[in-house]
């Protein structure tokens, strides 16, 4: 009997110390993984910093200096960019966007609606290959729907 009580508790530390050891594996694992993660983002990330602090940089400063603080902000870059050199204003571009955006998505939010209610609602001939065919279409890449729609 009391073979038996050894044996068991024998057999109970070793499996505990395997899953001490496993644990140990995986914090380990998880921490390197981690780590990289990290080092890869802010690699990924420091150009885009960069960019933000050298839009404050005047010329001379941005290429002579590889840190992402400018020694002094300068706000005329932006000052310069919307008034721009023509006589168009920045203000002028951006409400031209809006006047294209805003009826575009509009428009395709509406008619997606439709669409995807006809397909899921109702039930009509050529149902599977109409839905084939419409989703093949969205697989175009925009490049490729351009010059049509220019020729509208």
């Amino acid at each position: 009997m009391m073979n038996n009580e050894a044996a068991l508790n024998n057999m109970q530390l070793r499996m505990n110390k395997e899953y001490r050891k496993r644990e140990l594996r995986k914090k380990i694992n998880l921490s390197l993984r981690y780590i990289i993660l990290t080092i890869g983002a802010l690699i990924m990330i420091y150009p885009i910093i960069w960019l933000i602090g050298a839009s404050f940089k005047t010329n001379s400063e941005i290429f002579t200096s590889i840190g992402f603080i400018p020694k002094k902000i300068d706000f005329t870059p932006y000052v310069k960019g919307w008034i721009t050199g023509t006589q168009y204003t920045f203000s002028t571009y951006f409400i031209n966007t809006f006047k294209y955006v805003i009826p575009k998505v509009i428009f395709t939010v509406i008619s997606s609606v439709v669409t995807a209610y006809g397909f899921a609602r109702f039930n009509f001939p050529f149902k599977k290959p109409l839905f084939g065919i419409l989703i093949a279409t969205m697989f175009l890449p925009q490049i490729v729907t351009l010059i049509p729609m220019y020729l509208l």
